[in-house]
């Protein structure tokens, strides 16, 4: 098998052609020979069998496509049941008549279809079917459901007499491997097979599947205990891949690059399926959106039904189908999980169960299922990162951090001061909990050091089996002091430098870095420009950090040092056309909404102490919001969230630190900023809009970026003139 074939996770049960190709289902009989304990058609039965005058209705409608309904250059033509191979003389006539008619009328979808059957496998030997797949061989896809171990399999996928079926499939599967060496099965996972879904994916991959998409099933049938089967089997399988070295050998769907993130408004408004694009056709001739939406997949709601192959589709019909994304299925808890993406649903079953009779309402049986394969995922991409440098190619920015005060003399990397001269250092015990902690709420641990802290790690971790698979379960960033010669890989290192005792030397860093901190208070502004300058020759990018101690800041000074470092941004991008980036000045460039501080939100700080604080500097203001005990929205200060901030939401300089600490202090409130702190951010914001201008008309870069002028430096001002006094 050539080497990268597979990536675990990577693009697994994609069809042919993708989202390119218009699936176009013929639901040939409701009948089967199996009695799948978990299987959603509960309405089967063997009346309802297509006929060959009502499949030709369904071609003739189809290729004819008087409507324009169907506009792809692509078709798949899709078979299922029941069991469709019990109706494989059928089949054979329906994907006759369909390539006749697609060449006498000329079809775009002449030589660009394929044929697809979704099968329990066991008639697969018989000698009708290996005749339909050598006369289609080249144009054929087989999905042969076989569900891993003999034992899992018999459990669920029963002959209607409760035998299991396994033996029989097992050899099919076989023979269909030998004519088609890709193929892929499908594994579905319910309460009663839990326990066997780490050996039965590895079983899978011992039989030649190399692919195996895999699912738990929607329905309410999970019981207590069953989250903590599912990821421990999980992180079993997570093992077996690394120890076995199997990562671009093998994959299981259970295992993405993308889940576990934040998604984002354009990621909500797409579909988790293909509902609303698939077009199914009954024995009745009747068209639906999909099998879920047909009678005998229903238990509690009518079929919806779009039309027939006679009469056409109603496209009033398919109009709710067709706006049917994640964003307006979803309760609001759904939208703002922190780790909603690659959360599956069925929006057949969600209307199925629903108390509004609405296809808009979402089934959440798995939500405690998806937290757990989200947890697994995590452990599964640290270890193979910390232990094989492999990191996820579809790797999003993580938005959620748990910060780590390793000591209370670690740097400060924002708008505070430390206990330069303390010795209070974190315990081994207290990190593994907080690691813990951070793992089983969904946080990115980030540890923030002092110049000790880093040799401290390592003495505890050497022989302490404990605190290493804490430390493995994530990837975890560190902020060092500047001083520290460290051993952290770059791509996880963010080093700062206190600018107020400025000793940049080129000794400890031999490669380009993405990020360094410049810390900097109003007594070393004067030299804030030259500093930057010397930190980008190493750094892609200079986040400044303005410590604000009291109301008197040199903002003259400020704006001249901003407009210096303008034309080093500029100088070096003639010289490299690179745009390096310092945070005051390039943010705001291609920012559209306030992206700054999210404490108590999405980050939370643990203390040396062991306590929760919004951020560090609150640790140092004694304000802790609580312990480990309970789950971080239990911690959320309404207060301090952004959609709670009057002046910030009437503002568009979206680059300003927002500091609460800051805010808390000067004024008393969480969301109410002192004045200085806007006049600052505005004149980073006018420096900006000069920089980009300068960009624009110097180089052919940035034309879709814009800043327009704005003639306040307070928001107050800004949002008195909308607000309408009432008085008595």
């Amino acid at each position: 098998m050539a080497e990268q074939q597979y990536l675990m996770g990577k693009n697994i049960g994609i069809s042919w052609r993708n989202m390119e190709a218009q699936q176009l289902t013929f639901v040939v009989t409701q009948e089967c020979n199996l009695a799948c304990k978990y299987c959603y058609m509960h309405g089967k039965n063997t009346e309802n069998r297509m006929s060959l005058e009502t499949a030709k209705a369904a071609v003739d409608y189809f290729i004819d496509d008087i409507h324009n309904f169907f506009n792809t250059s692509h078709v798949i033509i899709d078979f299922i049941g029941g069991e469709p191979l019990l109706e494989i003389d059928l089949i054979e006539q329906i994907t006759d008549y369909f390539k006749l008619r697609m060449y006498q009328k000329k079809s775009k979808w002449f030589g660009q279809y394929r044929i697809m059957i979704g099968t329990n496998g066991v008639l697969y030997n018989d000698e009708k079917v290996q005749k339909f797949i050598r006369k289609n061989s080249n144009m054929v896809s087989i999905g042969m459901t076989i569900d891993g171990t003999k034992e899992k399999h018999d459990l669920q996928r029963v002959f209607p007499d409760n035998s299991g079926s396994y033996d029989i499939v097992k050899k099919n599967i076989e023979l269909l491997l030998k004519q088609y060496p890709e193929s892929i099965t499908k594994v579905t996972i319910g309460h009663e097979d839990l326990p066997y879904l780490k050996e039965s994916i590895v079983h899978l991959w011992d039989m030649g599947l190399h692919e195996v998409p895999a699912n738990v099933v929607f329905e309410d049938v999970w019981k207590e205990g069953d989250v903590q089967i599912f990821e421990e089997q999980l992180i079993a399988l997570a093992d077996y891949i690394i120890a076995n070295k199997l990562w671009n050998k093998v994959n299981c769907s259970l295992f993405q690059e993308n889940i576990g993130f934040h998604l984002s408004e354009n990621d909500l408004m797409h579909s988790i399926c293909g509902t609303g694009k698939i077009f199914t056709v009954d024995a009745n001739g009747d068209i639906y959106s999909c099998v879920r939406f047909m009678d005998y997949s229903l238990t509690n709601k009518k079929a919806i039904c779009f039309g027939n192959v006679w009469e056409g589709i109603d496209s009033e019909k398919t109009r709710p189908f067709n706006a049917l994304v994640t964003k307006y299925l979803s309760p609001q808890k759904c939208i703002d999980c922190m780790i909603n993406s690659d959360c599956a649903y069925c929006a057949g079953y969600n209307y199925d169960i629903s108390c509004n009779d609405t296809l808009f309402d979402r089934a959440l049986y798995i939500c405690e299922m998806h937290k757990a394969r989200v947890r697994a995922n995590r452990y599964y991409w640290a270890r193979l990162y910390n232990e094989h440098g492999i990191q996820r190619l579809g790797y999003r920015k993580p938005e959620n951090f748990l910060y780590f005060m390793l000591a209370e003399n670690s740097i400060s990397f924002c708008n505070y001061r430390t206990k330069a001269n303390s010795s209070e250092i974190m315990t081994p015990e207290l990190l593994i909990d907080g690691l813990e902690y951070a793992y089983q709420n969904f946080y990115f641990p980030i540890f923030i050091h002092s110049e000790n802290t880093e040799a401290m790690i390592k003495e505890w971790s050497s022989g302490n089996e404990a605190l290493n698979l804490a430390l493995n379960k994530s990837i975890i960033k560190h902020i060092v002091p500047f001083k520290v010669n460290t051993m952290y890989s770059r791509e996880n290192l963010i080093i700062v430098y206190d600018g107020d005792n400025f000793l940049f030397s080129k000794d400890n860093l031999s490669d380009t870095y993405d990020t360094a901190i410049l810390t900097v208070s109003n007594a070393s502004i004067s030299n804030l420009a030259y500093q930057v300058e010397l930190l980008l020759e190493f750094f892609n990018r200079v986040h400044i950090n303005l410590i604000l101690e009291n109301k008197s800041f040199d903002k003259d000074g400020y704006d001249k040092q901003l407009k210096y470092m303008s034309e080093i941004i500029i100088k070096i991008f003639g010289k490299t056309g690179r745009l390096k980036e310092i945070n005051k000045l390039t943010d705001r460039i291609y920012l559209k909404k306030m992206n700054n501080c999210f404490v108590g939100e999405k980050n939370m700080t643990l203390g040396v102490d062991g306590k929760l604080y919004l951020c560090p500097a609150f640790y140092y203001s004694n304000s802790s919001v609580g312990d480990m005990n309970k789950a971080p929205e239990e911690y959320i200060v309404n207060q301090s969230l952004l959609k709670n901030a009057p002046l910030c939401s009437a503002c568009d300089a979206y680059q300003c630190n927002r500091c609460i600490a800051s805010n808390k202090d000067f004024t008393g409130e969480y969301n109410i900023p002192p004045k200085i702190q806007c006049e600052l951010a505005h004149i980073e914001r006018e420096n900006s809009r000069i920089l980009l201008d300068s960009l624009k008309l110097n180089y052919d870069i940035l034309h879709e970026c814009s800043i327009k002028h704005v003639d306040y430096t307070d928001p107050l001002d800004l949002f008195n003139n909308h607000v309408t006094i009432c008085r008595l």
